[in-house]
């Protein structure tokens, strides 16, 4: 699934002449430090004038966030969970008039802008289950793979009563967030527990709430 963006910068002319074939470039990112150019459009602007460019952004999403445990897995130990999707990063659009238009400028200083595209009200859950197998389907063919029991429930409706905090909730503006589960002392020693996320759009329903999925990790109990 892609997020697609409309991009828009107003480009006038403070010039003595009109201006023909002004190549105006956008990138996800300061060029002079990697960005990406994703599109770009060529316009005509009379002296004294303006005119509106548009691009469409797509923000393609990561065919796998990341989650990763820190920590020791003993009863009563607390590990860190830490959650990512980039997808969900704040991006630096650009919009720059190319130096290789066809005319010559008194002043190159005012050509670029730029401003940082947030994504907005974008949650995580992290769940756990006792199995893999067969998952939670969801009905665009998607499967989050945890097991719909009593684990998971726990999990997902009462996470402190586990020691589960901060499981769900915003990322952050890099696309992240950090959960802690403090092994509880009921907990059996050799119990495989399984760990993954979701990150869901709230207004949104379900399927098209789910961003994304991530992979499952395995922790035993020691």
């Amino acid at each position: 699934q892609n997020q697609a963006v409309n991009v828009s910068a107003v480009i006038q002319n403070i010039g003595q002449a009109d201006t023909n074939n002004v190549k105006i470039e956008f990138y996800d990112g300061n060029p002079s430090d990697g960005g990406k150019l994703f599109a770009n459009k060529t316009v005509n602007v009379p002296v004294g004038g303006s005119v509106l460019v548009s691009a469409q952004y797509t923000n393609i999403f990561s065919p796998a966030p990341m989650l990763f445990i820190q920590g020791n897995s003993n009863i009563g130990s607390t590990l860190n969970i830490s959650i990512a999707d980039r997808t969900f990063r704040a991006h630096d659009i650009y919009v720059i008039i190319s130096s290789f238009s066809d005319f010559i400028e008194t002043n190159y200083s005012n050509n670029v802008a730029h401003k940082t595209l947030n994504f907005q009200n974008i949650s995580y859950i992290l769940g756990m289950s006792l199995g893999t197998s067969p998952g939670i389907p969801l009905s665009d063919g998607r499967v989050i793979p945890l097991n719909f029991d009593s684990a998971f429930l726990l999990s997902f409706f009462y996470p402190g009563l586990i020691g589960l905090q901060n499981s769900q909730g915003i990322l952050n503006s890099n696309g992240q967030a950090t959960a802690t589960w403090t092994i509880p002392t009921f907990a059996p020693q050799g119990l495989v527990v399984y760990i993954a996320f979701v990150t869901t759009n709230p207004l949104l329903v379900v399927p098209q709430s789910i961003m994304s999925i991530s992979y499952v990790l395995p922790l035993i109990i020691q």
